[in-house]
């Protein structure tokens, strides 16, 4: 995205414009350090170290990322407990699914739903082609369908290696009609 911005800037335009693009490139620069800051504190010697984070907190996270793509978020209302959880990387985890559900399908084909509270259930399906068979394939370091499009295969196993350190999992099926990304998170405590 940030290349995209500058590529906009270097070709001129009017002031406000480039302003514009000046701006979306500062949140986007925003979002990669809180990101690195977030996997910095994940691959640190002693390990991660994940907070109680409210049920609340997750969806409004989850809502925030679908309604950045225009997607509408179907669930339960006032998800109430804690998660062992970090916001920032299972923002990213669902803005990987969320992205990944787009590129194969359209908006209209992408639902999202989130259930609990135990465990709290988050469901990305699309409308795509569906996934290899076995599907748990994906999960594997460097394995890529969009290679083409410049995929080098590393999302969905960081993905999942960042939601099983926080307690829960990562699963993908097909559904006949295209795929299921499932993330769960075990109840932790009330909130």
């Amino acid at each position: 995205a940030l290349r995209g911005f500058l590529d906009l800037l270097a070709r001129g335009g009017p002031d406000g414009r480039a302003n514009g693009i000046l701006r979306e490139a500062k949140l986007e620069l925003n979002a990669a350090d809180e990101v690195v800051d977030a996997f910095r504190t994940l691959v640190r010697s002693d390990g991660p170290h994940f907070a109680p984070v409210s049920g609340d907190e997750i969806l409004a996270c989850v809502r925030r990322e679908c309604g950045a793509r225009g997607l509408a978020l179907l669930c339960d209302d006032g998800m109430k407990g804690s998660y062992r959880a970090d916001p920032v990387l299972l923002a990213r985890c669902v803005r990987n699914l969320l992205d990944n559900a787009l590129e194969v399908s359209s908006p209209e084909g992408v639902s999202v739903s989130a259930e609990g509270p135990d465990p709290l259930r988050i469901r990305v399906t699309d409308g795509g082609a569906g996934l290899p068979d076995p599907p748990e394939q994906v999960f594997r370091p460097f394995y890529s369908t969009g290679r083409e499009r410049g995929h080098m295969g590393i999302g969905l196993t960081v993905s999942r290696r960042i939601i099983t350190a926080m307690g829960g999992g990562l699963t993908a099926e097909n559904t006949g009609k295209g795929a299921v990304f499932t993330i769960t998170l075990p109840l932790e405590g009330p909130c």
